[in-house]
C-alpha cells in the first residue's frame, strides 16, 4: 500500500493526494491530472492583531484528490495558498493553541482576499485513563459549528490535557 503526492512545478503550487492505494506484486500504473490553480492570498487576525505560523489548508470541495495544500501565515498574519477555480474549503488551525480553528467556504470562481478571524476558546481539562490509570495520548476537539478539528494537545503522565473549545464541541 502507498500514499502518493504529487507537487505542480509551478507557483502557486498545487498538491494532489492518493491515500492508501493498493500496488501490487508486478507494479501499479497511477495517473494523477493537476487542474490549473490560482492563488488564493489572505490575512489571519486574532482580538489583538495578525497572527503568525497558522497552518491553513486548502481542499477542492467535492473531489475525492482535491487536497489543494496549505501553508503557514507570516509574522504579519498573511498568506498565499493555491487553489482550484472549484468550490474550496480553508481550514485555518493555530498550533500555539490559543485561538479556535475556523473554516471558510469559497464560491467557484476568483476569490478576493481573505480575511480569518480567529477567536480565542475556552480552556476544557480532559483527563484520559485506560483501566483505570492515567494514558498519555493527544486530544482534539471538534468544532460542529466550523466543521474542523483543533490542534491536538498531549496529555501529561498523569492523562491530563487542556484543549480550547467553543460553546458546542
Amino acid at each position: 500500500r502507498a500514499h502518493v503526492a504529487v507537487l505542480a512545478p509551478r507557483e502557486p503550487r498545487l498538491m494532489r493526494w492518493r491515500f492508501d492505494l493498493e500496488v501490487a506484486d508486478g507494479g501499479a500504473r497511477l495517473e494523477l491530472v493537476v487542474p490549473e490553480s490560482q492563488a488564493l492570498s489572505g490575512v489571519v487576525l486574532g482580538p489583538e492583531g495578525p497572527l503568525a505560523d497558522v497552518v491553513l489548508v486548502s481542499w477542492e470541495e467535492g473531489s475525492a484528490d482535491g487536497w489543494n495544500g496549505f501553508t503557514r501565515s507570516d509574522e504579519h498574519g498573511r498568506f498565499e495558498l493555491a487553489r482550484t477555480a472549484g468550490a474550496t474549503l480553508v481550514r485555518a488551525l493555530d498550533p500555539s493553541g490559543a485561538h479556535l480553528p475556523a473554516r471558510v467556504r469559497l464560491a467557484a470562481g476568483p476569490a478576493a482576499a481573505l480575511e480569518l478571524r480567529l477567536t480565542p476558546g475556552a480552556p476544557q481539562v480532559v483527563r484520559t485513563t485506560r483501566n483505570g490509570l492515567p494514558l498519555e495520548t493527544f486530544v482534539w476537539s471538534w468544532s460542529p459549528t466550523a466543521e474542523v478539528w483543533s490542534w491536538g494537545v498531549r496529555s501529561g503522565p498523569s492523562g491530563r490535557a487542556t484543549v480550547l473549545v467553543g460553546e458546542r464541541f
